[in-house]
């Protein structure tokens, strides 16, 4: 009966809800099949536990109170206290109102799709974790409470447990401001949205890191009617992938604001070479090569002629809905007598209306699909291929729902860093 009197309440809130799991409802569109949302036991939890907290302030900011007992003449209620206090069976009551939200949403015609992380990152209220070390920590806190209740009915153990739980709770803080602080130096020196749209008011960059921190990291710098931007993926990612683009991200600026370079080919001899003499390193020893895979690009905006170099990142250029794959005809093995690699530039000239996509690995290497499968590079250039008719900012929403619906499709874990840069002319 009341979970039956809420629906209506219910519905109004699912955007709300949704959003805190990372995702955006919209009308199906005509001659489609909506998409099923299937939600698991960790987003029922979130979003009940949102739930929750908007019913919370409902009451208080229409003069509710706490109590013990429930009292509507006087606007006393119990269940005004935080949702982990909650007994189960009110608990319950919320999941079962979110489990609702599926079949409501058929109903009236809509369907739920992923949002890109970066319009999401900074909502104030609960949001699904979106990495394995913030599901880890998740997973943690909720065991850790878990055993918090269990030692209350042993009073004996409980002091001990205690000591323990507090020591558990500092290492997970730690842990947590860690990332999160990485996080945020990552940040600082990566170029944001608005210097990016001042490069290219067409544009996007899709960066979604495995683990709070990347190994792939972008670069934009303006120099007159000179743009240069590259994509750059670091062996590894979480903490060993950042310091690599750390040192990475360094050199290529060191190349372009203080060298001066303005060749592709220059620039990447000038990053390898300062790279591998930085580190010191040897695969044969490491069993890893510390090294960056590249597609990096100079747009002349005089003559719209793209120069470019690259090791193992392709290029993609679209013209009048015709893709065509570039790789730079470097080789490791393409040596001078130093044994220093060779890089090589290439030319194209563009025209109005192009579009240009760079990328890592991260984005075709992810398994998903029904049968557990790569989502491979064919795939994705017939993705890219068919949201030609969409802004920039909305391929990118594209782009983000299609390889969340391929990972989530058999319940796949992200397995790399995703980076994907795409400019129209």
């Amino acid at each position: 009966g009341e979970i039956k009197y809420s629906n209506i309440d219910n519905a109004y809130h699912i955007p709300t809800k949704l959003l805190s799991i990372g995702y955006k409802i919209r009308h199906v569109q005509k001659g489609f099949k909506s998409v099923t949302l299937h939600l698991n036991e960790e987003e029922i939890e979130t979003m009940a536990m949102v739930e929750h907290i908007r019913w919370s302030w409902d009451k208080r900011l229409n003069g509710w109170i706490y109590g013990n007992v429930k009292d509507n003449s006087n606007k006393i209620h119990p269940g005004l206290i935080p949702f982990e206090e909650l007994a189960d069976s009110e608990k319950e009551k919320d999941r079962d109102l979110v489990r609702l939200i599926p079949a409501l949403l058929q109903d009236i015609d809509y369907e739920a799709y992923p949002v890109n992380p970066d319009r999401i990152r900074k909502l104030s209220y609960a949001i699904k974790p979106q990495s394995s070390i913030h599901r880890i920590l998740h997973e943690t806190r909720e065991l850790n409470f878990q055993i918090r209740k269990l030692v209350t009915l042993t009073p004996d153990i409980e002091e001990m447990v205690g000591i323990r739980n507090r020591k558990i709770e500092e290492a997970i803080r730690e842990v947590e401001e860690s990332y999160n602080y990485a996080h945020h130096i990552q940040e600082t020196f990566l170029p944001d949205d608005l210097y990016v749209r001042e490069c290219f008011p067409d544009s996007f960059v899709l960066f979604k890191p495995k683990d709070i921190i990347s190994g792939d990291f972008y670069f934009f710098s303006k120099k007159g009617d000179l743009i240069i931007f590259a994509a750059v993926d670091c062996t590894g990612h979480g903490i060993p992938g950042a310091l690599l683009s750390t040192i990475g991200y360094g050199i290529i600026d060191q190349a372009v604001n203080e060298i001066k370079l303005t060749d592709p080919s220059e620039i990447l001899h000038h990053l390898y070479s300062k790279v591998h003499r930085f580190l010191r390193r040897d695969t044969e020893v490491t069993g890893m090569s510390d090294d960056m895979d590249i597609v990096l690009c100079i747009m002349d905006n005089r003559t719209n002629i793209l120069t470019y170099s690259g090791v193992k990142n392709p290029l993609y250029i679209i013209t009048k809905g015709e893709l065509v794959e570039y790789r730079a005809k470097n080789l490791i093995e393409n040596c001078n007598e130093n044994g220093e690699t060779l890089f090589s530039s290439e030319k194209i000239q563009l025209n109005m209306g192009d579009t240009i996509y760079l990328c890592s690995d991260g984005y075709t290497d992810q398994f998903g699909g029904k049968y557990h499968k790569k989502y491979q590079s064919n795939r994705f250039k017939s993705f890219l291929q068919g949201i030609q008719e969409y802004s920039m900012p909305e391929q990118s929403d594209r782009l983000y729902e299609e390889i969340e619906q391929w990972r989530e499709e058999n319940n796949e874990d992200q397995i790399d860093d995703i980076l994907v840069i795409g400019i129209r002319i």
